[in-house]
């Protein structure tokens, strides 16, 4: 029996960069980057996107994504949750909208992922982008949403 990290007759020959263990007879994880990992102990040297820890087995919190789940989700994502592998948010903050909400509301719509559109009384439709409150009202109405 050889040592792990190695086999062969002679034990001298080290374990392709995508097996471990005594006489490499354990698979590197599948999360590991490649496949590949120390030969030894089987702990992997990068993670695919959406898994951490050493044997990349332990999928991302879900307010981090990336390569060894090593990138914090936006802000601008609801409660910072977002896709662990790309990053993606899974719903925007009130006045943002796009795949990383990093595009704000423009000025005619508002709300979760800018998915409301300002009331027809505001001047020219434009409200602000997180609450909807007009900036101003047509004649005739008045209040923070000119419905009065």
């Amino acid at each position: 029996m050889c040592v792990p990290g190695f086999y062969g007759d002679s034990c001298d020959k080290v374990c392709n960069e995508t097996t471990y263990g005594q006489n490499c007879s354990l698979l590197c994880s599948s999360n590991c980057t490649n496949k590949k990992c120390n030969p030894v102990d089987g702990k992997c040297f990068q993670c695919y996107p959406g898994f951490t820890g050493d044997f990349c087995n332990q999928n991302c919190k879900e307010t981090t994504y990336g390569q060894n789940c090593s990138l914090n989700c936006s802000t601008k994502c609801t409660g910072q949750k977002c896709d662990p592998v790309y990053g993606k948010c899974n719903v925007c903050v009130p006045g943002y909208k796009g795949d990383f909400c990093d595009q704000t509301c423009n000025e005619k719509t508002y709300g979760q992922n800018c998915s409301l559109n300002c009331s027809s009384k505001c001047t020219e439709q434009k409200c602000d982008p997180v609450y909807g409150k007009c900036n101003l009202c047509i004649p005739g109405y008045v209040g923070d949403f000119c419905n009065q």
